[in-house]
């Protein structure tokens, strides 16, 4: 299944980047999230089936990053469940 990261900055999109696994994906918006600027910048990843995850899942109540380890392993099980 395909995955598409699409990344907003200040209400723009700026890029969006195609996967074929589920957990390149969640790894591609971890990476992201980490150097963004939380103010101006966005990011999700979406499938066919709509949203996987966005930015707001790896930042904290002071927008600062946080490793969401529970999101990253449910993403890439699910990867092992559909071809």
């Amino acid at each position: 299944m395909t995955h598409a990261l699409v990344t907003v900055s200040r209400g723009i999109i700026d890029q969006v980047t195609f996967y074929d696994s589920a957990a390149l994906a969640i790894r591609a918006l971890a990476d992201f999230v980490k150097g963004m600027n939380a103010q101006d910048d966005n990011a999700a990843i979406f499938s066919s089936e709509g949203l996987v995850a966005n930015a707001k899942d790896f930042l904290d109540e002071n927008e600062q990053f946080i490793l969401n380890e529970d999101l990253l392993n449910e993403v890439e099980a699910s990867d092992n469940t559909h071809p």
